[in-house]
């Protein structure tokens, strides 16, 4: 809901208009006003150089694998902070369906005024890929290839995008020591 006032459609797909079943409301889209990572920092910013190591086209990733994302921030005004949000998905086929998009790892960080580069960087992990298995009752990371991109936000177009290939599986172990 955007507003308080939205008026609510009404429950049936039957009462609404021809092609319009997933409008939840009369006044208004039933999109978030603000998508997830969405911010203001108050200043603009530029990605350059991207980049993901170890080298996914040169590298087969295993469930317990980290990879860490790298690059210069530039700001062409004020000092402000920059959320760097890191999502993947599963490419086709899978085994089971997946979300569209996922968050996998993020970081944010300080850039100062009128900076012509400032260094980022931070980790994920593909243990982060992993999904519920039903046959094993535990948690999995399924081999396959899975795309992984770079965004300030969750409707944002990607800043980099790289594909990932992951052999392998794992079992969730409850390990609550990090």
């Amino acid at each position: 809901m955007r507003t308080a006032g939205a008026v609510r459609g009404p429950a049936s797909p039957y009462l609404q208009g021809r092609g319009s079943t997933s409008d939840a409301y009369f006044t208004e889209p039933a999109t978030p006003l603000f998508p997830f990572g969405f911010g203001l920092s108050y200043s603009t910013f530029a990605i350059k150089s991207p980049e993901l190591n170890p080298n996914p086209s040169a590298h087969v990733f295993n469930a317990n694998d980290t990879f860490t994302i790298s690059g210069q921030i530039a700001s062409t005004g004020p000092a402000g902070k920059l959320t760097l949000l890191l999502f993947f998905s599963q490419n086709a086929p899978t085994k089971w369906a997946r979300f569209e998009r996922a968050l996998a790892g993020f970081g944010k960080f300080a850039v100062p005024a009128d900076s012509t580069g400032t260094a980022f960087s931070f980790s994920a992990s593909v243990r982060d890929f992993d999904a519920y298995e039903p046959a094993t009752s535990d948690y999995e990371v399924y081999t396959g290839t899975y795309t992984v991109w770079l965004a300030t936000d969750a409707t944002a177009a990607p800043l980099a995008s790289w594909t990932l290939k992951v052999q392998g599986s794992y079992s969730w172990v409850w390990d609550f020591s990090h």
